[in-house]
């Protein structure tokens, strides 16, 4: 069904948004409560502020991507190597977090899908596979609004944006532990 690609890369706008934009506000708020008032001056506090459009494209493109760097400064920490540790560590804990729960989510969404008769597989053509089990089933334009294939359909996309928030968040917190400069793994490497 290749007509659906774009429909995928929509529903995976979602878990793009939010695994960017929760890594680095987690990161200036990690920052500031510790004591770096930076994060505050440059309006880094509003999960709105986070969002970099060409980081966000190749997320979406590649599956990997950035959001807007945040800028803080350990002199204000009371324990200036754990502090910076803590706050480079911290976004990508919350990543793990948010992944770990959206993948119950998933797996939830999972078993619903199979009571319904929908065996989705764990990877991200949820939406595709409900298009194609609901035109298996032969439903006409007459009984496509009957509850079996709505539930189908719903459960299916719920799935796809379910499973694009466990992987986006899992490659945001992997990804930004390797210790290449800028990524905080190589922050987290020099302080320690």
């Amino acid at each position: 069904m290749r007509g659906l690609t774009l429909i995928n890369y929509i529903l995976a706008l979602p878990g793009i948004a939010s695994a960017l934009t929760i890594h680095d506000y987690f990161k200036a708020l990690v920052s500031y409560r510790l004591g770096d008032p930076y994060p505050k001056l440059h309006g880094r506090l509003r999960a709105s502020n986070h969002l970099e459009p060409v980081g966000f494209l190749l997320a979406l493109v590649y599956g990997y991507g950035w959001g807007l760097p945040v800028n803080t400064s350990n002199i204000y920490y009371k324990n200036r190597k754990l502090g910076t540790l803590i706050t480079y560590a911290a976004p990508s804990i919350i990543n793990l977090l948010f992944a770990s729960s959206f993948f119950m989510l998933l797996s939830a969404a999972k078993q619903v899908s199979y009571t319904l008769g929908l065996g989705l597989p764990l990877s991200g053509q949820g939406f595709a596979q409900s298009i194609q089990t609901i035109s298996g089933y032969g439903y006409t334009l007459k009984n496509i609004f009957s509850p079996t294939p709505i539930l189908l359909f719903l459960s299916g996309t719920i799935y796809q944006i379910f499973y694009s928030f466990v992987r986006y968040n899992l490659s945001a917190a992997l990804i930004s532990l390797i210790p290449l400069y800028p990524l905080d793994g190589a922050v987290i490497l020099e302080n320690y």
